[in-house]
This record gives C-alpha cells, sequence and structure tokens, in this order.
C-alpha cells in the first residue's frame, strides 16, 4: 500500500509538470546562443532531473536535492528541453520551481544544499543585484526572508521607492516569521501610499487576513498593520503626513 508520504509526493511532482507547461523562457540568459555554443546535451541534463525526481518519490531527500542542485550547477541559465515539461527551460527555473514545491519532509534536505552557499554568497553581497541573485540561485534557503529584506532596505537606500516595494511583496508572502511579516506589510502600505497605489493598497489588505491585526513599533509609538494602512489611505488622498518620517521603516512590537 502506497504511504501517503509517497502519494503526496507523486502528486506535488505530477502538479510541477502541469505548472511548467506554460513556462517560457524569459529570464536574462534564458536565451539560444547565436551560434549554438554552450547549448547543454539535453538528455545528460534530463537524466539528471529524471534521478533527482526518482530519488524524490523514492523519499531519498537528500539523494535528490544533490542531484537537483548538481543539474542547477552543470547547466545553470542555459536551456534544456525536458521532456516532462515538453519545452526548452532553463535549468535553474526548472529547479527552483521543484524546490518550492518540496513537501515539509524533504525541505530540510534541500536547504542542507543551498543555506551554506547563501551564507557564502552573503558575505560578500552588497548591491540589489547581489541579492537578486542569491534569491534566484539558492531559492527556499532557510535565510531566504533575511535576504529578501536586505534587498529592500538596499533599493530604499538607493531611493528606489518600486523596487523596494517589489522586494516587500516577496517578504509578505514568503514571511521567515508573522514578526518579520508585519513590520514589511507596514512599511509595504507606506510604500504603495507614497506611489499611490490603491489598488495594491487593496491587495495587501486582503492578503493579510488576521495578521493586519499584528502590532509595530512606527514613529515612536506602538500601531497595529491595519493603523499602518489607515495612515497610508490617507497618503493616498493627500490628507496624511508626507514628512520624512513616513520613510522610517516599522519594527516588530507589541
Amino acid at each position: 500500500m502506497i504511504s501517503t508520504t509517497l502519494y503526496r509526493t507523486i502528486l506535488t511532482l505530477a502538479a510541477l509538470a502541469a505548472a511548467l507547461l506554460p513556462l517560457r523562457a524569459q529570464d536574462e540568459g534564458d536565451r539560444y546562443p547565436m551560434d549554438g555554443a554552450g547549448v547543454p546535451n539535453n538528455r545528460q541534463a534530463e537524466e539528471k532531473f529524471d534521478r533527482a525526481t526518482g530519488l524524490f518519490k523514492a523519499g531519498r531527500w537528500d539523494e535528490g536535492s544533490a542531484k537537483l542542485y548538481e543539474m542547477v550547477e552543470q547547466y545553470g541559465d542555459r536551456l534544456v528541453l525536458f521532456g516532462a515539461v515538453g519545452q526548452y527551460v532553463s535549468a535553474r527555473k526548472l529547479a527552483a520551481k521543484l524546490a518550492r514545491e518540496i513537501p515539509p519532509e524533504g525541505l530540510a534536505a534541500w536547504r542542507r544544499q543551498v543555506d551554506p552557499r547563501v551564507g557564502a554568497a552573503l558575505a560578500s553581497a552588497s548591491s540589489p543585484r547581489d541579492y537578486r541573485r542569491i534569491l534566484r540561485d539558492f531559492p527556499n534557503s532557510t535565510r531566504e526572508p533575511e535576504v529578501r529584506l536586505l534587498l529592500a532596505r538596499t533599493l530604499a537606500d538607493e531611493g528606489d521607492l518600486e523596487g523596494e516595494a517589489d522586494a516587500l511583496w516577496g517578504l509578505v508572502e514568503n514571511p521567515g516569521d508573522d514578526a518579520g511579516r508585519a513590520a514589511a506589510a507596514a512599511k509595504l502600505a507606506i510604500d504603495l501610499g507614497a506611489l499611490n497605489d490603491r489598488e495594491g493598497l487593496d491587495t495587501l489588505e486582503a492578503k493579510l487576513g488576521i495578521a493586519i491585526s499584528d502590532k509595530v513599533r512606527w514613529r515612536g509609538k506602538t500601531a497595529t498593520v491595519r493603523d499602518v494602512l489607515k495612515a497610508a489611505r490617507a497618503l493616498l488622498r493627500g490628507s496624511g503626513d508626507d514628512a520624512p518620517a513616513w520613510a522610517a521603516w516599522p519594527t516588530f512590537g507589541g
């Protein structure tokens, strides 16, 4: 009789294949070389992918994660024709999608592969490009929320409000903890108000659910995320305080 874990894993892999069918290689680097140089041997890449998914199905998470990352290291952003997908996809993109579909019992094994590499990459990272590359190269790592926060803060320092808001969306949707999510949501509300993005504020409010009542420290006092959202909506109407204090980062607090 098939185990619940194995059954869930098979369903996960089937859903992955279906989700990837419309995938198109649009990322920077996902292009055919003009002279054909560097195009990988499709069969070798596909064999590595099939081996990784086979190990996952067998519950051999450490071996499967190692094989999956081996494929990424060898083929990176180059396009490969995977039979399971039916089109050319970058090996990195395919692995990232699979990494985000790994069930909880296999996630620790994947993170044992990527977490040490994240630490090494962070040691020399300083720019938005560096942090985006870490998020791209090491998906679903333990430190992903931390990297997203660093990306948002770096973009804020550069005055890129839209880029910061985009990074904060990622942090709200992939939180490391409730405290981090509350602070990110509050700062995102501030940015959306400054960007006059009413639709964005509506979407944020809908996504937060009960977390809208979480508390943050903002402008020297305790407030809920709902309070900050209200202040951001006032800014939309032109009746809010647009002093530099709007740029202050909220922090979690009770």
